[in-house]
Formats: structure tokens, sequence, C-alpha cells
């Protein structure tokens, strides 16, 4: 289950249960209107990414749309808290793939809150960058 609360600085998606890739990206394609000029924070902290196969296809046919909203936000960044290695990998790949049409950083992976939320008003990554390069936003 996604719930959307606004926040005074951001607005926060919270992923509660399993959640799939292609669960994400719909959300994301049906509600990104609402939020298009605010940094977003995707908290899946409390979820299980589960991935299989059609999730793949679905990353896959999704990145053009993805790339749209990705403009359509105007450079507004979007954070990640996940709960796990395997969730920051997923999430970073799905990054790295959908950021080739922008020229900055626009979205990170974190695994603690406080350095997201910060990443969302404006700080720099820890690791020195404009958000999670190889080394990611932990």
């Amino acid at each position: 289950m996604i719930t959307t609360t606004r926040k005074k600085n951001y607005v926060l998606n919270k992923v509660d249960g399993d959640v799939t890739i292609r669960q994400l990206v719909d959300y994301a394609q049906r509600n990104v209107d609402t939020w298009v000029s605010e940094p977003v924070l995707w908290d899946l902290s409390d979820s299980d990414m589960i991935v299989d196969r059609t999730d793949f296809d679905a990353v896959g046919t999704s990145v053009g749309n993805i790339g749209e909203m990705v403009k359509k936000r105007r450079g507004k960044r979007t954070a990640f808290l996940a709960p796990d290695p395997y969730s920051c990998g997923m999430l970073r790949m799905a990054i790295w793939i959908t950021e080739s049409s922008v020229s900055h950083r626009v979205a990170s992976v974190f695994t603690d809150v406080e350095a997201a939320r910060a990443w969302l008003e404006g700080a720099e990554a820890p690791d020195g960058s404009d958000g999670a390069g190889p080394g990611g936003g932990e």
C-alpha cells in the first residue's frame, strides 16, 4: 500500500508491505501531477521489494515515461529511503537508467531518513556529489 502525505518541505510517499517496481512506477505516473513542483521522499523502509521478470520488463518499457516525469518535475529532487542493500541496488539501477536524459542528479537513494530529508532541502549527499553516485547517498 502506498499513501501520500504533504509535509512542511516535501511530499512523503510511504510504502508498506510488499511492493513491485511496476507498482511504484504506476503510482508515480498516476500521481506525479499532484507533487510536480515539490521534493518527494519515497519511504520504503517498511516494505519488501518484490522483483520478478515482469518487473524488469516494466522498467524497460517505462524508462521513457519515467524520463518524462523527471523532465516534468524540472529538477525537483526525489529521495528513496531503502530498507536493505538489495532495495538500494535495485533503486540505484532504476535511477541510473532513467537519469540518462537529464544533466544533473535529481534522485538519490538513502538508508538514513535524516540524510534523505537534508538532501531534499538542498544539502549535498554525504559522498560529496549532488546525489547517489556509485557510493550512494548513505
